[in-house]
């Protein structure tokens, strides 16, 4: 009959014109994945893979749980959020470096804190970073003051948003995260100040528990 001159690879139908097929039957697969093992392309074929890790490692861990160490400074929006440097427990400069607080972008010139980090191609091109804060800023008179992580050139004037909007309404703060993906070239990357219905915030020397992390997933 017709339907037995059917067949996918070295599957043909059955008695009944059953097809069961294989999925090294496809002609693109080389092998099937076995347990633990995910379907993964490679030579343009597919066939058993390791799946990818998904280890988060620590690049930077910062945290601040005293006073800021400086005079008060006021935020606009647009402005990156500053880093004490002395509140970097952790920091691996093999993926990143830190560039200190100065410029339109940074409510000030202070060369102990930091305003925005540089992810290196060098050794981070085609792996991913997750970066997360709980920031807060020391006094809102009222209000709502939006975070949000982003990525770009120069200090961040204009910048891609790698995270959703979180937030800081007087007397507590939401938990800001982002993730990127690293590409060819290095790339700076900030956490914005990107709405402030409050007016303006400032930091002072009073004191505020702050928290960051930079991990690296793959």
């Amino acid at each position: 009959m017709s339907h037995n001159k059917l067949s996918v690879g070295t599957a043909t139908p059955g008695v009944s014109g059953a097809l069961a097929v294989d999925l090294t039957d496809l002609d693109d697969v080389t092998n099937a994945p076995v347990e633990g093992q995910v379907l993964g392309y490679t030579s343009s074929a597919w066939g058993g893979a390791t799946p990818p890790s998904l280890s988060r490692v620590p690049i930077v861990a910062w945290w601040n749980n005293g006073s800021y160490g400086m005079s008060t400074y006021y935020f606009d929006p647009n402005d990156n959020a500053l880093f004490r440097n002395a509140q970097h427990v952790y920091e691996d400069t093999t993926y990143i470096s830190r560039t200190t607080a100065s410029g339109a972008q940074s409510p000030a010139t202070n060369t102990n804190w930091t305003q925005y980090y540089t992810l290196k191609a060098s050794t981070l091109e085609g792996r991913t970073i997750r970066c997360q804060a709980t920031y807060h800023a020391s006094s809102i008179s009222s209000g709502r003051i939006a975070y949000q992580w982003g990525v770009g050139s120069g200090s961040l004037a204009t910048f891609t948003p790698i995270g959703p909007k979180a937030e800081q309404l007087d007397g507590y703060s939401t938990p800001c995260w982002g993730i990127y993906t690293v590409g060819g070239a290095d790339i700076n990357l900030a956490l914005k100040l990107v709405d402030c219905t409050a007016g303006r915030m400032m930091v002072s020397s009073d004191s505020q528990m702050v928290t960051m992390t930079i991990e690296l997933l793959n």
